[in-house]
């Protein structure tokens, strides 16, 4: 009578018969499991099926930088405003954004974000962005108003 063995990492050794068996079991120093072909297909067709399931497509399981912006309660400007500071890209402004809007002194310290950038758009003269960022700050101002106090 042959046997499958599987050892513990559950991996075919070989084809034993029952006295080889033995043998084995004291050689190696592991309890073998004794497994049917039949368990042994099911096994193998369980685990194809987990690996399938484990697998997504992409445009299913990934957030764009629009949604994440749109759950951040950032406008897209200030986004710019935060990556154009830190150095960073936009992905991580928005998550850097939206954990600093949670706090007084996180929205203080966007509000500073938002006035160096401006400060050095006034130095190199860029009038476009300083109109623009001055619109952001304005609707920032009014959107999270903090209290003149801390």
């Amino acid at each position: 009578m042959n046997v499958a063995l599987y050892t513990e990492a559950a991996s075919p050794v070989s084809s034993l018969t029952e006295s080889n068996l033995l043998y084995y079991k004291a050689a190696v120093g592991l309890a073998p499991v004794r497994v049917a072909t039949e368990k042994l297909a099911k096994l193998h067709q369980r685990e194809a099926h987990r690996a399938e399931m484990m697998r997504f497509r992409e445009e299913e399981t990934m957030l764009s930088l629009d949604e994440c912006i749109g759950m951040s309660e950032l406008t897209e400007d200030e986004v710019a405003v935060i990556a154009e500071h830190e150095h960073v890209p936009e992905i991580v402004a928005v998550e850097l954004g939206h954990s600093l809007l949670k706090t007084l002194k996180g929205l203080f310290i966007l509000k500073c974000y938002i006035g160096d950038v401006l400060e050095q758009a006034k130095l190199a003269g860029k009038r476009d962005k300083v109109k623009r960022l001055d619109l952001v700050l304005t609707q920032f101002n009014a959107a999270h108003s903090v209290p003149r106090v801390l």
